[in-house]
């Protein structure tokens, strides 16, 4: 967790809004646990994923890297049956950091979802899984 400006009280008070938005996600995907096997993949190859859990109350956090210089947007293919659910299974998928809905369409045994990543950024989307 961010703690390079402990020493200086004043320089915390700069980054404090930061620490108040992203801190509960950092702590929630931490909670979840990250796995080696994403179950995920995005048809931008562009896109880096990985995967925090399913975690407590069967919520799973996929983090989308985007380390060029440039935006990136696609489809991500989730494959349900790596987390032992069905594509049904699936209640929604929220902009973990704007908590904005994400469209789900399933395809199969898979769901796919468009996602945008900005140039350099991070993004994560939460799905969120019914019984």
């Amino acid at each position: 967790y961010p703690g390079i400006f402990t020493g200086d009280p004043d320089a915390l008070e700069c980054v404090r809004p930061l620490y108040r938005k992203y801190l509960p996600l950092m702590q929630a995907m931490g909670a979840a646990g990250w796995e080696p096997v994403p179950w995920a993949v995005c048809d931008s190859l562009e896109i880096l994923v990985e995967r925090y859990g399913p975690g407590p109350k069967g919520t799973t956090y996929l983090a989308l890297r985007n380390p060029t210089e440039k935006d990136v947007s696609g489809h991500l293919t989730v494959e349900p049956s790596g987390f032992g659910r069905a594509a049904g299974d699936l209640k929604k998928a929220v902009n973990a950091l704007t908590g904005e809905d994400i469209s789900v369409r399933r395809v199969g045994d898979r769901v796919r979802l468009p996602v945008e990543v900005s140039a350099g950024d991070t993004a994560v989307v939460k799905l969120v899984w019914g019984n």
